[in-house]
């Protein structure tokens, strides 16, 4: 045994280990990054992030309702009460702390997810030690191994569908973290029985099961069929000698106490299910379906209502199978754009057979995204296939991939979903590693195998790029936290094209007072002279930074210290079609705020807001008919911030209305102050684009 070679014992294993460790410790600044969206605070709030901590505040108190404004669209009205769908565990989690303290509320997403992200790469290190005993059996340790273990942790954590999930800290992707990652840990525990048969893997695979289909159902139900397939081989081989193939097949251990295990596994399948549908029943009333015409969601939107009405009343159904898997298989689900980070999404997912899908968000694929993995995980399930030392692995591969594969059943296209076979990706991946570093060990100079090495680096280092140039796009353009997310995002686009030689690229149109009807990806529209700068996702036009000509208007407020009723602030538009923000004053200097519109279906109207009667204050007011934007804020505060038709207009009256009937005047002062559009007269300039005048 040479010096850079350890035997395959303990002081191995903890080589391993570390180098894994330490390739997690490199990454998980990466991660960390990226979920708080380069900000250091890790308990920032954040647009549906604190659905888990609502959950768990009614659990603290035996019950499995939530207030509904406080879910919004995501709940589900049965019975006069409102449930959310997610599942629990999450919500279990934070209830220790939350049961401390409130101060807390809401601010956990980013805490859970880093934690998630930790526990995956455990689960992830002492998955590749199994597997590695598995595919090369007490081979020693070798230096260039312990490298190319530690950069394939690193590869998951920042060169995988785990990094995207970063990009925002909201419920969905942390539902998708913890459901990928307790899955792994269940699938650790699978193989652990059969390299030594014992009920204590069989309670804890049960146990991971059960929290990951608890989290969420399609990635839980993976492990669960991986246990139901082993208790079937195992009952098989039991009932006759002639129906023991398929158990030499998967390698199941041929020990007599694993026949009589058999009580034990029927436990670890059946109590997941029974739990699951014990909380479905308490909420929905059914033991597995969700009632999705109850949903808040599908009585208010359209595109809901169309797909539920075109699919007899669900979004699940085999048919959606072929685009999901589609998109989800094709090589080229990625587009080159001129501007940083010059990787990006491509246009939506292309719909086979005539189906009607509730969403089609923006999505990439395993290939095009994931390079390496792919190329690992081939390697892997060709090993798979002609192996049998590797055959432990065979159970929980078909488990990961019959769970994984349930997500394509829905009408929802989005790139969040491959989590739902990052268990699959990684149990296959783990293999071909581990069989090319046994060729690399044995060959060193055999051509194909170290040209087979060099490819999988260089597809190594563009997976981590892609993934995080898909994770940034997504953070910070296509669904960002606020609009100040998406203009700073823009602007350091610009600041990267300006040192690069050749620009500017990208396009710019300018025009008014109308948007385009569409525009190209990452297009951008100026609007006249600088009163305004949008840009588009190719499917719709966001605003970036808007001027008084896109509805800001920066007023200093001071309001009256006598006063009672509703009072005009501010009135765009002219005669009897305005948008009209009152101020409406409530006893013990408190009042709401107020967007009337005559086109909107309903008043708008704040929550009470401190005001300082005598006291200056600044009030920022968005009124954007372009894209029917409502957004108040006072004092630095939004108080109001919404979706509704407004009219269009340009003439602006402070303190009262140009309404000839409406006589009411603000009886305290209101002066107007400049909205300067520096980003836009940027790019006015350096494309050289004028007013439309």
């Amino acid at each position: 045994m040479t010096e850079t070679e350890w035997g395959a014992g303990d002081g191995a294993r903890r080589r391993f280990r570390r180098a894994c460790a330490i390739a997690g410790l490199a990454a998980a600044p990466v991660f960390y990054w990226m979920v708080n969206a380069g900000r250091l605070n890790p308990f920032r709030t954040e647009r549906f992030a604190d659905f888990y901590d609502i959950q768990a505040r009614s659990l603290l108190h035996f019950r499995w309702d939530v207030p509904a404004k406080a879910v919004a669209f995501e709940g589900f009205l049965v019975h006069g009460k409102t449930y959310l769908y997610f599942g629990p565990v999450p919500a279990l989690l934070r209830m220790p702390i939350l049961a401390i303290t409130d101060s807390l509320d809401g601010r956990l997403t980013q805490v859970s997810m880093l934690a998630a992200f930790a526990v995956a790469l455990v689960f992830l290190t002492r998955l590749s030690w199994r597997i590695r005993g598995l595919v090369r059996g007490d081979a020693p340790v070798t230096r260039i191994e312990l490298w190319a273990v530690g950069g394939y942790v690193f590869l998951i954590a920042t060169g995988s569908v785990l990094l995207f999930l970063a990009s925002r800290a909201f419920v969905y992707h942390e539902t998708e973290l913890w459901g990928a990652t307790l899955a792994l840990g269940a699938y650790d525990s699978i193989l652990a029985f059969f390299g030594e048969p014992s009920r204590k893997w069989i309670a804890l695979a049960g146990l991971w099961s059960t929290a990951a289909f608890l989290t969420r159902a399609t990635v839980g139900a993976g492990p669960l069929l991986a246990l139901g397939l082993l208790l079937a081989v195992i009952v098989l081989r039991r009932i006759s000698p002639r129906l023991r193939a398929p158990a030499r097949l998967l390698a199941v251990p041929d020990d007599p106490a694993v026949d009589r295990m058999i009580g034990w596994l029927v436990a670890a399948v059946a109590i997941p299910v029974l739990v699951y549908a014990y909380v479905n029943y308490s909420r929905f009333g059914s033991f597995f379906g969700l009632p999705l015409h109850h949903q808040v969601y599908s009585r208010i939107n359209l595109a809901r209502q169309r797909a539920l009405a075109h699919n007899g009343g669900s979004l699940f159904g085999a048919k959606f199978v072929p685009t999901q898997l589609l998109q989800v298989l094709r090589p080229d689900a990625l587009r080159v754009d001129g501007l940083f980070p010059w990787i990006a999404f491509p246009g939506p997912a292309t719909v086979l057979g005539g189906v009607t899908f509730d969403t089609r968000d923006w999505a990439s694929s395993i290939p095009a995204s994931m390079p390496a993995l792919t190329v690992l995980g081939l390697v892997g399930v060709a090993a798979l296939v002609r192996r049998s030392r590797a055959a432990p692995v065979r159970i929980p591969l078909a488990g990961a991939i019959a769970g994984g594969l349930a997500t394509l059943t829905i009408a929802f296209v989005a790139n969040r979903y491959m989590s739902d076979l990052l268990p699959a990706i990684a149990l296959a991946s783990l293999v071909g590693l581990h069989a090319l570093i046994g060729h690399l060990v044995r060959s060193p100079k055999h051509p194909w195998t170290r040209l087979l090495g060099v490819v999988i680096v260089v597809l190594a280092v563009a997976s981590l790029w892609i993934n995080v140039a898909l994770a940034l796009s997504y953070q910070r353009a296509l669904f960002p936290k606020d609009l100040e997310t998406r203009t700073g995002f823009i602007g350091f686009q610009q600041d990267v094209d300006d040192v690069l030689p050749g620009g500017p690229r990208g396009t710019v149109r300018t025009g008014g007072p109308d948007l385009p009807a569409k525009g190209r990806a990452g297009e951008m529209f100026v609007l006249d002279d600088c009163g305004g700068l949008y840009w588009s996702d190719s499917r719709e036009w966001f605003a970036v930074e808007r001027g008084n000509g896109a509805g800001h208007h920066r007023l200093r407020v001071r309001f009256p210290t006598a006063s009672n009723g509703v009072e005009p602030l501010l009135a765009v538009g002219s005669g009897m079609r305005q948008n009209v923000v009152r101020v409406h004053y409530l006893s013990h200097d408190r009042a709401r705020l107020i967007l009337e519109s005559p086109v909107a279906p309903a008043l708008l109207e704040s929550t009470p807001q401190r005001i300082h009667p005598g006291r200056a204050a600044g009030l920022d007011v968005i009124l954007d008919p372009r894209l029917g934007t409502v957004r108040l804020a006072l004092g630095g505060h939004v108080v109001l911030n919404a979706i509704t038709f407004l009219v269009s207009g340009d003439q602006v009256t402070l303190g009262g209305t140009p309404n000839p009937v409406d006589a009411a005047r603000f009886t305290g002062t209101i002066r107007e102050l400049p909205v300067r559009t520096p980003l836009c007269d940027r790019v006015r300039a350096r494309y050289g684009v004028g007013s439309s005048s």
